[in-house]
């Protein structure tokens, strides 16, 4: 990968724990079907390095965004969440400018101008959906101003894709020449499969659960452990829900494989970076062999991200159905053995949110989620559940 030509915000500025002691903010109020929104929103505002800047008002002091600017409208609601003294507020700061038309048109017709039009007022929507679309609005925020021509390494140096942001290394190696084709790709989370495939005579017999799990994971210490490891300054997200179309996707097995769904996150992960068979339909053209030939390929995690999102695909392809089954989560996961170069010291990312979706399809539901502050994990608009219960969700 070619290094980035300008650096856009300055690594050592990010500070992966809390600047200041902070006590919960406030809650925020369900204004009709909007869980999706509120849990997403809650899960950022407790992200160390992201809050750190928003707090610090240094983006607002120095935006060149015209109009809309989703940096700013995030700024304005950390803010005034965690330095309210109210149990919940109204989240206006960002509603307000995010649904609402510049010409105030009547509340049902307006949408989320500054990030999908498809969003629509007091529709349900999908949590990780929207997650995307507000960071890829930050994103364009911090871009606003730059050259257009600016080159991909130089896009990565933004403070939102430093924080959210790593890249994926593509290998595919060539089973007759043994030659190796490298292709790298950005990415803002890793979606984990955790599908049964199995063939029609085949039975599975899995446990099912009623309630479904998005977790985060945030490279701080998380949780009440006898021994505390040495963490990196990192943090892991989990989605426990759909995955967007623009995320990287994993081949299916072709009819003749069975594939066991995974019952952890560090099983799906391990399903993730394990090579699969490019043969049949699927071969791959060797530019050294001068044809199609059978060839392996393998994705890794090239460059870590310090917020690791990992989005368990629970939601059917086309049912709309859900794949209630019980997926545990470590409160530390060790990303060294997920990476291209799986030598050195671990990679220690630690548990700081959980986005849950509570519903058995994809059509309806809630959204509710946990997030940590200082060594404790706050429920938001839910019941707090048992200590045993933070890490393993059924």
């Amino acid at each position: 990968m070619a290094p980035p030509q300008r650096i856009l915000f300055p690594p050592e500025k990010i500070c992966m724990d809390w600047q200041q002691r902070r006590r919960a903010g406030a809650g925020l109020h369900n204004l009709g079907n909007m869980c999706f929104l509120n849990s997403i929103l809650q899960c950022l505002t407790y992200t160390p390095p992201l809050a750190n800047y928003l707090l610090s008002r240094e983006h607002s002091q120095s935006c060149r965004q015209q109009g809309f600017c989703m940096m700013c409208r995030m700024e304005d609601h950390v803010n005034k969440v965690l330095h309210s003294s109210d149990s919940a507020i109204h989240p206006w700061a960002v509603i307000s400018q995010v649904f609402f038309c510049s010409c105030r048109r009547e509340l049902l017709t307006s949408s989320f101008l500054g990030i999908g039009e498809h969003f629509q007022l007091g529709m349900q929507e999908d949590a990780h959906e929207f997650l995307r679309y507000t960071v890829d609005a930050m994103q364009r925020a911090c871009l606003s101003g730059t050259s257009e021509y600016l080159d991909i390494s130089s896009q990565s140096t933004t403070i939102v894709h430093q924080i959210f942001g790593g890249f994926l290394r593509s290998r595919v190696t060539c089973l007759s020449c043994k030659a190796v084709s490298n292709s790298y790709e950005a990415f803002l989370d890793v979606p984990l499969d955790i599908k049964v495939l199995a063939l029609s005579w085949t039975s599975t017999r899995y446990p099912l659960c009623t309630l479904d799990v998005l977790s985060s994971f945030f490279l701080l210490p998380s949780l009440n452990t006898c021994l505390t490891p040495r963490l990196t300054g990192c943090i892991v997200f989990i989605i426990d829900g759909p995955v967007h179309s623009g995320s990287p996707q994993r081949q299916l097995p072709g009819p003749s494989c069975q594939l066991l769904a995974a019952s952890s996150v560090t099983a799906a992960l391990e399903d993730f970076v394990k090579p699969e068979q490019l043969h049949g339909e699927n071969c791959f053209k060797c530019s050294w062999c001068d044809k199609m030939v059978a060839a392996s390929k393998r994705f890794t995690i090239h460059r870590a991200p310090k917020v690791l999102t990992a989005c368990l695909k629970r939601f059917e392809d086309f049912t709309g159905g859900k794949i209630s089954k019980v997926v545990e989560y470590p409160e530390y996961l060790d990303l060294r053995p997920y990476m291209s170069q799986t030598a050195g010291e671990p990679l220690l990312y630690s548990l700081y949110a959980v986005l849950v979706h509570s519903g058995d399809s994809c059509h309806s539901g809630h959204y509710f989620c946990y997030t940590k502050v200082k060594s404790n994990f706050l429920p938001h608009k839910r019941k707090m559940c048992a200590e045993e219960d933070k890490l393993s969700r059924q």
